[in-house]
């Protein structure tokens, strides 16, 4: 059965515009729960805080106070990106129709002569890449709270 080569073009690029989202939003919700807690009446998030004792240098005297910093602040903050996408399968090339090209997936046949689905070969590659504006603000801001 022939397809037309431009829908097929569309759907595999809906498909990788799919997988990045679902990359970007496991991101989200991962920094979402490590370092922010949500109060569930409000849908308001507050950063979560781990608290440190710091020695403290007073009159010539050590002591330890507590601080609160908050976890985000002490992590280094990175964001995922896709560097690389790379798809490899084989057509048949049929006719042109106006401004349509048809074309078919071979029909692959192993050692035995029984026909096999054809084969694509995906590679997605990602990188890490600066974090968002807003993560680096919001960290800016939580780094600016902790006490000097």
């Amino acid at each position: 059965m022939s397809f037309d080569i431009s829908g097929m073009f569309e759907a595999l690029h809906g498909a990788v515009t799919n997988a990045v989202h679902t990359v970007e939003d496991t991101v989200w919700e991962n920094t979402r729960n490590q370092y922010f807690i949500v109060d569930e009446e409000t849908g308001e998030y507050s950063p979560k805080m781990i608290k440190i004792n710091l020695p403290r240098v007073e009159n010539g005297a050590v002591t330890k106070e507590t601080y609160e910093i908050p976890a985000l602040a002490l992590v280094k903050q990175n964001s995922v990106a896709l560097k690389e996408l790379s798809i490899e399968f084989d057509l048949e090339l049929h006719d042109k129709i106006e401004n349509s090209l048809l074309a078919n997936l071979p029909k692959n046949v192993n050692a035995t002569g029984e026909k096999t689905q054809t084969r694509a070969k995906l590679i997605m590659k990602f990188k890490s890449d600066a974090p968002p504006e807003g993560i680096m603000l919001i960290n800016d801001a939580l780094t600016k709270s902790i006490p000097r």
